[in-house]
């Protein structure tokens, strides 16, 4: 998959996220919710940075960095 593909899957599956999430904060519950309505089976949870799990092929997680985002 290219560079420019992953990067516009990004930005679309981001301004999905948050047409449906909003702006504001949220917690473990409604992540894991989204997660799971996304991906099904291929979501793994929301972990932080230092206790990511290891990932098969194709399994996706929700990994807190620490680092607050500036949406546009």
């Amino acid at each position: 998959m290219s560079k420019y593909r992953i990067l516009k899957e990004y930005e679309q599956n981001l301004t999905m996220l948050m047409d449906i999430l909003g702006s504001g904060s949220t917690n473990n519950e409604d992540l894991e919710k989204i997660g799971t309505y996304l991906f099904g089976g291929l979501f793994k949870g929301v972990y932080a940075s230092d206790q990511m799990p290891l990932l098969k092929n194709n399994e996706v997680c929700i990994i807190n960095t620490g680092t607050m985002l500036q949406w546009k």
